[in-house]
């Protein structure tokens, strides 16, 4: 528990720094400050549209898919599982038609690509063992982003690094 950490998302917005060099720093400082972290593990979710470009531009190690993320359509709000399970107890379907709302609805969802990042040498030879292919999804699933790149404009530089907030799980 104390030797692995989750990148929960990385979430920017206006930066003339490429996302690959800002969580390359960001790795720095999480070593620095909590050296006795082993491994990064982060997802990329299909849901959202995302591949995970970003981590197979920094060398993480894809090692598979998750399982189908489940949800449930209640009150015209699609919710992950888990929160209706936190929040009433269970995330039955029949219950919740039966007591929150008639509507209710299940919904299978994509899975997510996991990627792992070792951070010593040790877990690394352990890791590599679980490496496959990078995945590419589908051109006809895959999206335009548009985004501010190095030199081509942006209103507002990226944000100094002590402003960033790691969260660590």
């Amino acid at each position: 528990m104390t030797e692995c950490a989750e990148l929960c998302r990385i979430a920017l917005d206006k930066h003339m720094t490429p996302v690959s060099r800002i969580l390359s720093i960001a790795l720095k400082v999480l070593k620095r400050e909590m050296p006795g972290i082993r491994l990064l593990v982060s997802y990329a979710d299909l849901n959202q549209g995302h591949e995970g470009k970003i981590y197979q531009a920094s060398n993480w190690i894809f090692v598979g898919m998750t399982g189908h993320e489940a949800g449930i359509m209640l009150n015209g709000k699609l919710t992950h599982r888990r929160t209706i399970n936190s929040k009433y107890g269970t995330s039955d379907i029949d219950w919740l038609r039966g007591r929150i709302d008639p509507n209710a609805v299940r919904y299978e969802g994509k899975p997510k690509f996991k990627y792992l990042l070792p951070l010593d040498e040790q877990i690394a030879e352990r890791v590599k063992q679980l490496s496959k292919p990078y995945p590419n999804a589908p051109q006809a699933k895959r999206t335009l982003r548009l985004g501010v790149h190095p030199g081509e404009g942006g209103v507002s530089p990226t944000v100094a690094l002590q402003q960033f907030h790691v969260e660590v799980r």
